[in-house]
């Protein structure tokens, strides 16, 4: 459908990480594939995206409510294979996080569009 979006170019290869991370988690329990060489696949993949998710949010100089976000999404998408009662957890906590973090700077963005309007906030008699 050639449709591109910002979302989907991270969310996009994130998701082919997770996918061949647990065939390959899959694999080695049925004793198809050797635990070593999945774990440096793994490992592999966790820095890339790891890497990603601190360039993503060194380019947006580090605005605290979207580098929560991608740790966010990130977690939640290995939270399925890799992820415990007490990761579960950290991912309702950080779920909470963003949601304050989300509407405190939905209500720091207004109140900075109010002061750039001209004359909003103060009219000369």
């Amino acid at each position: 459908m050639r449709i591109n979006s910002v979302v989907g170019s991270y969310l996009d290869p994130l998701a082919d990480k997770v996918l061949i991370g647990c065939v390959a988690l899959s694999m080695v329990h049925n004793h198809l594939l050797h635990t070593g060489l999945v774990g440096l696949v793994v490992f592999r993949d966790v820095a890339l995206v790891s890497g990603a998710v601190y360039q993503r949010a060194s380019s947006l100089g580090w605005q605290v409510n979207t580098v929560f976000q991608l740790i966010l999404v990130a977690s939640a998408l290995l939270q399925p294979e890799f992820g415990t009662v007490e990761t579960q957890s950290c991912i309702t906590y950080l779920s909470w996080l963003v949601a304050v973090t989300t509407v405190g700077s939905t209500f720091a963005y207004g109140a900075q569009h109010m002061r750039k309007r001209p004359g909003s906030m103060t009219r000369k008699h």
